[in-house]
């Protein structure tokens, strides 16, 4: 499905690029600071910095296909938990799609909320990323600095997991620790704040990508969808893919259905009995998904080098323990 021996853009490679130059891919880069900078911050955070190489393009709050300025170039973008942070989530698909040659695939490595920190945060609505493009949003709104930092947790310590990981969840801050950066949020010179603001579970972006096509915002459709039971999704979108075959009914309760698999892993150390639930309903879904998706195991036969690759990185970084970095 994609030809990595083409033209790549990557996405917020930092210290965990997934199609390293070094290693012949024809890449270019953004990010939001220069190499240097990159490895200053990440060498004071124990990370290892070699793998972080040089930016072709600094993220500097114009629109992507600004900061890019070479229309129709690219054979595939890779946006490694980049789609989180932007300010604007209709306008940065839609810069990717003028970035890319047709036929050309953007691919996302992106948060599973429900194995990451944002576990106790709402999930993104079709009518948050619309009134967001409406506006022509260029910072985030005070009510997501809000609620990213008072509603982020930690489950045993960590703040990424596993579906299987059990452990005592914990706020890393409160209220008060949250409005502050509201206020200055609502200050129309105020800083600009970076957080989550979107979140979402494979099924909820399914849901909100699904909207947006219907409502003639944008080309792309699902080409590729991975889940991995830890830390982020995969998926790849195409203009002219088949998409997930699903209604929107269906798409609307799995999407609910990953909230309640995320609330009974989040309740099991405080109620025991819901140990056992989660481990049922992990039990369940794959074959809920297969009778509603006759053509599952069409998509599922799909070559993605993107989403194969991803999955290997991103292995590696919950063997290493590394928790997603939040710039």
């Amino acid at each position: 499905m994609v030809d990595v021996s083409g033209r790549g853009l990557e996405i917020g490679p930092s210290h965990a690029p997934v199609f390293p130059k070094r290693e012949g891919f024809r890449v270019e880069t953004v990010d939001y600071a220069p190499a240097a900078e990159l490895r200053r911050k990440y060498s004071e955070l124990g990370v290892e910095i070699e793998a972080i190489e040089e930016v072709d393009y600094i993220s500097d709050g114009r629109p992507l296909h600004e900061v890019v300025p070479y229309e129709h170039t690219y054979d595939y973008i890779f946006s490694s938990h980049a789609i989180e942070h932007v300010t604007d989530f209709v306008a940065y698909i839609r810069s990717c799609e003028r970035l890319l040659k047709p036929g050309g695939v953007i691919a996302f490595a992106v948060p599973d909320k429900r194995y990451t920190f944002d576990a106790c945060q709402p999930l993104t609505t079709t009518g948050r990323v619309l009134e967001a493009f409406a506006r022509g949003q260029s910072r985030h709104s005070p009510a997501a600095v809000f609620d990213f930092i008072a509603n982020s947790i930690d489950l045993d310590g960590q703040g990424v997991w596993t579906k299987t990981s059990t452990g005592q969840i914990k706020f890393r801050h409160g209220p008060a620790d949250g409005k502050p950066p509201f206020d200055q949020a609502v200050q129309p010179e105020g800083a600009y704040q970076d957080v989550h603001a979107w979140i979402f579970t494979p099924n909820s972006f399914r849901l909100i990508i699904s909207d947006l096509r219907e409502l003639g915002l944008i080309e792309v459709d699902e080409a590729y969808m991975a889940e991995m039971g830890a830390l982020e999704f995969h998926v790849a979108l195409r203009a002219g893919a088949p998409g997930h075959g699903m209604s929107r009914l269906a798409l609307s309760q799995f999407a609910l259905y990953d909230q309640v698999t995320c609330g009974a892993q989040m309740l099991a150390a405080s109620f025991p009995m819901m140990s056992d639930i989660h481990g049922l309903l992990l039990g369940t879904k794959s074959l809920a998904h297969e009778n509603e998706k006759p053509d599952g195991q069409r998509l599922k036969r799909m070559n993605s080098v993107v989403a194969r690759a991803a999955l290997d990185k991103a292995r590696r970084y919950i063997n290493k323990a590394i928790k997603p970095r939040v710039a």
